[in-house]
């Protein structure tokens, strides 16, 4: 459609399961078995369904040993055990992942990391770090997180990177 845009691509197996995360907090985990396979001009099956003002940020394979790595707007994130997140058909509302709030603001994007994995976080004015995966602490679904990076008034985190070792 014409407003619509891709925010991932991941090749996958039949047994893989995926996670698709909206900006204001509500992700989803399915089954990609259960996912019908279509033609390249088909329209696809639905992932997820949103309110009018949530969009999708993310998507990601659950990978064995990983965990869900969470970064927001205000330079809070955190890694959550994929164990917290129940496998369900296509097309839910999700389950909260993120609590968003002024403070935390809304979430820029989510990745599979491993604890040897780094990630780089940058703002808008260029603003840049460098962390560990490890060194950011597992919390809870509903959890705000820790401040990974400090921000100015006026700046927000654009974009972070996974580096792993594979790469």
């Amino acid at each position: 459609k014409n407003d619509d845009d891709l925010v991932g691509v991941k090749v996958v197996g039949k047994e893989d399961d995926i996670v698709i995360a909206s900006k204001n907090g509500l992700l989803i985990r399915t089954d990609i078995g259960k996912m019908r396979s279509m033609g390249r001009v088909a329209g696809g099956v639905i992932g997820m369904r949103l309110d009018k003002e949530d969009v999708i940020i993310g998507m990601d394979i659950v990978r064995s040993k990983s965990s869900l790595f969470v970064l927001t707007t205000c330079g809070f994130g955190k890694r959550i055990d994929y164990k917290r997140f129940a496998t369900k058909g296509r097309g839910g509302k999700g389950m909260i992942y993120l609590k968003v709030t002024q403070k935390t603001g809304h979430s820029v994007g989510i990745k599979s990391v491993f604890p040897s994995d780094e990630i780089i976080i940058t703002s808008l004015t260029g603003k840049t770090i460098r962390l560990q995966a490890k060194d950011i602490s597992m919390q809870g679904r509903t959890a705000i997180g820790v401040k990974l990076i400090d921000i100015e008034e006026g700046n927000e985190v654009s974009d972070f990177a996974v580096i792993s070792e594979d790469d």
